[in-house]
C-alpha cells in the first residue's frame, strides 16, 4: 500500500465527493446520512480552491497512490475574528479499509503541525461517545475531555451524546 498525506487541492473534488459518499455509507460517525450531502462537483471544486488560498482553512488528504483513491481526510477551520482565531475546529474521516493502520494519527499530526505554523494554540473537535477508536486516538494525541453534549446527534438507532475534546499546543 503506497500512501501519501498531502494538502487537498481543487483537482481532488471528484475524489473527495467519492470519499464522502463512502464515509457516509460505511459509518454512522460522520454527520451525514448516505445520500444526504448535496455538494455538486462545482461546489466542491470551489470549496477546495478557497481552502487552498485560505489562512483559516486547511484540508489534508490520505491518498492511496496505487489506486488514486482518497482514503481519508482531516480538515481544520478557524475564525478570522481576533478573539478566537487561535482555535481550530477539526473533523476527520477515514475509509474503513484504511483504519487501524496509524493513518488517522498521521493526518492529525499533519494538521497539528500546520496549526503550530499558523499561530493556532487550541485544537478542538466533537466525537460521538460510542466512537471508542477515535476517542482512543484523540487521547493518545493529548486531547482532553471538556464536556459532553447530550442528545447531540440523532441516528436511526436513537440519540447519541457527543464529547467535546481539545488540545492546547
Amino acid at each position: 500500500m503506497n500512501i501519501n498525506v498531502r494538502a487537498a487541492k481543487e483537482s481532488d473534488a471528484a475524489a473527495f465527493l467519492d470519499l464522502w459518499d463512502a464515509l457516509d455509507s460505511e459509518t454512522e460517525f460522520m454527520l451525514y446520512e448516505p445520500d444526504e450531502r448535496q455538494a455538486s462537483l462545482e461546489t466542491q471544486q470551489s470549496n477546495l480552491a478557497n481552502a487552498e488560498s485560505s489562512d483559516n482553512v486547511q484540508i489534508f488528504v490520505l491518498e492511496d497512490v496505487d489506486t488514486d483513491l482518497l482514503a481519508g481526510f482531516c480538515a481544520g477551520r478557524r475564525s478570522s475574528n481576533l478573539r478566537d482565531k487561535h482555535s481550530l475546529h477539526m473533523v476527520a474521516g477515514i475509509r474503513q479499509a484504511y483504519t487501524g493502520k496509524t493513518w488517522g494519527y498521521t493526518l492529525l499530526k499533519e494538521l497539528e503541525s500546520w496549526a503550530r505554523e499558523n499561530d493556532v494554540s487550541r485544537l478542538e473537535l466533537s466525537v460521538m461517545v460510542n466512537n471508542t477508536k477515535a476517542i482512543a486516538l484523540y487521547e493518545k494525541l493529548g486531547y482532553k475531555f471538556e464536556g459532553t453534549k447530550i442528545n447531540a446527534v440523532k441516528l436511526k438507532s436513537g440519540f447519541v451524546d457527543e464529547h467535546i475534546m481539545a488540545k492546547l499546543i
